[in-house]
């Protein structure tokens, strides 16, 4: 995402907000494309989690010539099978530190924690449920699927609280 983007997304969001509320303006912003970046990071730090961890993996390995080809071999391993995650997952914290701002800039931080404090659904899942009340008949309101959806919206609503000073 380009920066751009996010000041286009911004600019909509503000005309969102004064046809049909704050709400829904932050909805647009953050409950949507806001969302869909963080959402993506949460992935690719699934992916690389366990590439270096907390402790050393070469602690118990004698120091000598087989610990530094241990060492590169893995440093090898790492480049060639996760290397393209990880260079995603750094343009992806870029974007997010880019969106970041200008969101900030663009809205009042009270108007922000109070979208937030209000654990709303994000991304297009809040649609979804829209469409899905109208199909009530056929699935039940409280399937795993709904329930685990909801869930992750709460743990990505309190990274959004983090990053936003909260």
């Amino acid at each position: 995402m380009k920066p751009e983007h996010i000041k286009t997304y911004c600019e909509e969001a503000h005309k969102i907000a004064e046809q049909e509320g704050m709400a829904e303006g932050l909805a647009f912003l953050i409950g949507e494309k806001f969302s869909r970046i963080l959402s993506e990071i949460k992935k690719c730090e699934n992916k690389v989690k366990f590439l270096y961890p907390e402790k050393n993996p070469f602690e118990n390995v004698p120091s000598s010539l087989g610990e530094q080809s241990m060492r590169l071999s893995y440093a090898l391993t790492v480049s060639s099978n996760y290397g393209d995650h990880l260079k995603k997952l750094d343009r992806l914290e870029t974007t997010r530190e880019k969106f970041l701002q200008e969101i900030k800039k663009a809205f009042d931080p009270k108007d922000i924690q109070d979208y937030l404090n209000s654990y709303p659904r994000l991304g297009l899942k809040q649609k979804l449920v829209i469409n899905e009340e109208a199909e009530q008949e056929e699935k039940p309101k409280f399937s795993a699927e709904n329930i685990l959806s909801e869930v992750e919206d709460i743990f990505l609503v309190e990274a959004m609280k983090k990053l936003f000073g909260g």
